[in-house]
């Protein structure tokens, strides 16, 4: 007879609940790409993250660097700290697909009215993020520690364009995704370990209800 690890087990279990949330991702992704909001002016994204984030009781920071949101999930154990990181803002784009979710919003950028859309996937990026704050926060243990997310740590997380700079948190990743194909996402992570950096390259692929990765590439 087979016997499952625990790491196995930690698996299915978390893709389980990954599963049962599709549908909530989905429909977070589809709202955010019909309302993209320019650098800065990411108001109305800021807010849904937020209250979703507060909802699952996490200790929420807003108007970092002006729009962004730090959520603080502490655990039940002592340990390092690990940050994940999702873009918001949308570009200066003209959408021309036939969807019924597509943008029609527009918004003034560099003194002109202008288009604008979610046309390099950070409404996924800000969906995906809630979702992974959903699944987390639903393994949370009862009992918490001290907090341990260092200002600098905080500092490095929204660090970028006008945000602030500082040194890195222990780990902070910013997905870039795109499907070549149904069934398939391949995604490339930048991941900050320290003073090191390293670019993960992942493609998954879906093999009934579960996505399975079938290539991991570092560099």
């Amino acid at each position: 007879m087979d016997t499952i690890s625990p790491s196995q087990q930690l698996s299915d279990r978390i893709s389980d609940a990954a599963l049962a949330i599709e549908d909530k991702v989905i429909a977070w992704r589809r709202d955010i790409h019909q309302n993209p909001e320019l650098s800065y002016q990411e108001t109305r994204t800021a807010a849904l993250a937020a209250e979703h984030l507060r909802k699952l009781g996490i200790e929420v920071r807003t108007g970092v660097g002006l729009t962004g949101v730090v959520g603080i999930l502490k655990g039940g154990k002592p340990g390092g700290v690990v940050a994940l990181r999702a873009d918001m803002d949308a570009l200066p784009v003209e959408e021309r697909v036939d969807l019924p979710f597509a943008s029609k919003a527009k918004a003034q950028w560099l003194g002109q009215t202008v288009p604008v859309m979610h046309a390099c996937g950070h409404d996924a990026h800000v969906a995906i993020l809630m979702g992974v704050a959903e699944i987390l926060a639903g393994r949370r243990p009862p009992d918490t520690v001290q907090d341990r997310l260092t200002d600098t740590a905080y500092a490095g997380l929204v660090r970028a364009g006008r945000m602030i700079e500082s040194h890195r948190p222990p780990m902070v990743g910013a997905p870039h995704i795109q499907r070549p194909r149904a069934g398939v996402i391949e995604m490339c992570l930048l991941v900050n370990c320290g003073k090191r950096s390293r670019v993960l390259a992942l493609r998954l692929e879906r093999y009934g209800i579960r996505w399975l990765v079938t290539d991991i590439e570092t560099a």
